[in-house]
């Protein structure tokens, strides 16, 4: 009986350690140490590193998972690791062990779902591939930290949802608050993630609980929720805060039905758009007909959990965000519908190979994207390692400082701020009083075989979308520009006095480039 009880919890730590041990190979000791331009595994170096000398992040920004790697590089320093080095391992560390955890709040969400005393294969097979949801084992520990964290949270928070749900507490309920808190600490995007989930079920609620749903309690609760993610928001973060309702207002011109119904939209468009609508809504539709079949077989609050499982996915996927919206919340997507597949496989009238089949073919579409993240590290290693020799080159060759600006494209300039030092920035920061601030400014463009300028003339930076383009885009060189670096890989420009080429506005805020060059 003993060991009987014991081989579960031993199977999880399996779970766990293997999930560990997988990420410690892809991103600490087979990863490249150049890991892409437009990347923010820098980003988050540089965040730490301001705190542990300046004792504030040089970026706003939900700072708990940068206190985290701050903190734990300080104990590594206190063992006498380098600072920058210690910084490195602290991320790299945390990124393994973080998503790696995931399993341990849905192994006892299904447990609680399914009431069995021991879970069998297709279980256990759901419950392993949350420990490698899609692009969380490269994709999310380099280029989204943030998200790593926060669907840990999320999973946290799905399990102690279920809880309240089926036997309301106000002990569970001060969870919920802490997680969702933690949340909010942690990333803004998850944050609104975490905001349509609890549409979603709050909607689940209703439907299913009718008359019997406090609903006055519902709608403050998620009022609260909402006016204290916004005032934290606009308290850490007042450009993330403005984005809130530039989103709002502006989302579906740039969504997948606004490509379907604009003017000038290809043909190839329309079909991508048609099906990033209809796709989602067909397996909505399905996910909808088999709770149908089921539900009189369940309680109320499986019942509710179940419906809304189903119906915050689709949420997430709705067409009327804004392309670069909707592929950041399809990140969250993957662990909810998880929750959908456990009820199908638990309680729907399927045929067993049918199950069967649907669990393999999940359980491999996991394992295949994971294969081609680990692929995909191994086609770039050759050209990542040759750039990052040419980053030290370049460092060797021109005399960096602390007094310098760097202006580059977004991401790199965090590449720039962790390697030499310098304050960096893209062009849309950029104000015409820095020539005064700083002793020498340089334009650095990323060109890995040629410069990518399309699309950035006659638009304006005071537009939001426009903004976002001149940020993704390379600088072209102005006239007065100095040529001191050049490579296979990169360029670097310096410039002595304001370009006649690029125009500000009354604040001295740059606006354009204004003539193509």
């Amino acid at each position: 009986m003993y060991r009987k009880n014991l081989r579960e919890p031993l199977i999880l730590l399996l779970i766990v350690l293997s999930a560990t041990l997988i990420r410690a190979i892809y991103i600490w000791i087979g990863r490249p140490e150049f890991v892409g331009w437009f990347n923010h595994t820098y980003y988050y170096y540089v965040q730490t590193r301001g705190i542990l000398t300046t004792g504030e992040l040089p970026f706003p920004d939900m700072p708990l998972l940068f206190y985290l790697y701050a903190y734990t590089a300080k104990i590594l320093g206190w063992l006498g690791v380098p600072q920058n080095t210690a910084i490195i391992q602290a991320s790299r560390g945390w990124m393994c062990i973080v998503p790696s955890l995931i399993p341990i709040p849905i192994y006892y969400l299904v447990k609680s779902i399914t009431t069995l005393r021991t879970l069998n294969w297709r279980l256990w097979t759901l419950v392993t591939t949350s420990a490698i949801l899609p692009l969380s084992i490269s994709h999310l520990t380099e280029f989204a930290q943030k998200n790593a964290l926060g669907l840990l949270w999320l999973a946290c928070l799905l399990f102690y949802l279920y809880q309240v749900i089926d036997k309301y507490r106000l002990k569970k309920v001060l969870i919920l608050a802490l997680l969702s808190l933690l949340i909010m600490l942690t990333h803004f995007g998850t944050l609104a993630a975490l905001t349509i989930v609890s549409l979603g079920f709050a909607i689940s609620i209703i439907i299913i609980a009718g008359k019997n749903v406090p609903l006055r309690r519902l709608i403050m609760g998620s009022i609260l929720l909402l006016i204290t993610g916004i005032t934290l928001t606009y308290i850490i973060d007042e450009d993330r805060f403005a984005r809130i309702f530039y989103y709002t207002f502006s989302s579906i011109p740039e969504s997948l039905f606004g490509l379907l119904f604009f003017p000038e939209s290809s043909a190839a468009d329309r079909l991508l758009a048609l099906t990033g609508i209809a796709l989602p809504a067909a397996i909505g539709f399905l996910l909808l007909s088999n709770f149908r079949k089921t539900q009189s077989q369940l309680g109320q609050s499986d019942q509710i959990f179940w419906l809304g499982s189903i119906i915050s996915p689709y949420l997430l996927f709705l067409p009327i965000y804004d392309q670069l919206l909707l592929a950041r919340f399809a990140l969250f997507a993957p662990l909810i519908l998880l929750v959908v597949i456990v009820y199908v496989i638990r309680f729907s009238s399927l045929k067993n190979w049918v199950k069967n089949s649907l669990v393999m073919g999940i359980g491999m579409l996991v394992l295949l994207m994971a294969v081609g993240e680990f692929l995909s590290l191994g086609m770039q290693r050759e050209r990542h390692e040759a750039i990052y020799a040419d980053l030290m080159e370049m460092q060797t060759r021109i005399d960096f400082s602390a007094e310098n600006l760097v202006l580059t494209k977004n991401g790199a300039e965090h590449i720039c701020n962790w390697f030499f030092n310098t304050k960096a920035g893209v062009i849309t920061a950029f104000n015409e009083k820095d020539f005064q601030v700083y002793d020498q400014i340089y334009i650095l463009n990323p060109i890995e075989g040629q410069l990518n300028l399309s699309g950035i003339y006659g638009k304006q930076a005071d537009n939001e979308k426009d903004r976002y383009h001149f940020m993704m885009r390379n600088i072209p060189a102005p006239d007065n520009a100095k040529a001191i670096y050049k490579s296979e890989y990169m360029e670097v420009w310096a410039i002595e006095d304001v370009p006649t080429e690029w125009t500000f506005d009354a604040d001295g805020n740059w606006l354009s480039y204004d003539k193509e060059l």
